[in-house]
């Protein structure tokens, strides 16, 4: 029979699994704090792009901003296309 100090078969191996789960765990958490830490620079990427596009986007209105207005751009268009006569078309 095992002594009391010393631990018998079934202790061994509890203490063993126990030894096994805290290894699992703590690579579990460092994994989860890497992928933390790699999840804040891919965010940090994609703000980056959304601001460089808000940026073209704003730089972009405000050159609509200086054209004239379309509809009387369009206006313009018709009359000289309507005012030319077609080449293709029988008089």
């Amino acid at each position: 029979m095992d002594s009391p100090s010393q631990p018998n078969g079934d202790d061994r191996i509890t203490s063993q699994s126990q030894t096994n789960n805290n290894r699992y765990n703590h690579r579990t958490s460092s994994a989860l704090g890497s992928s933390n830490f790699i999840g804040k620079h891919r965010l940090t990427a994609i703000i980056s792009q959304q601001n460089q596009q808000i940026q073209i986007v704003q730089e972009e209105l405000d050159q609509l901003e200086t054209l004239g207005e379309s509809s009387i751009v369009c206006e313009q268009l018709i009359s000289s296309v309507e005012s030319s006569t077609d080449a293709l078309l029988p008089v």
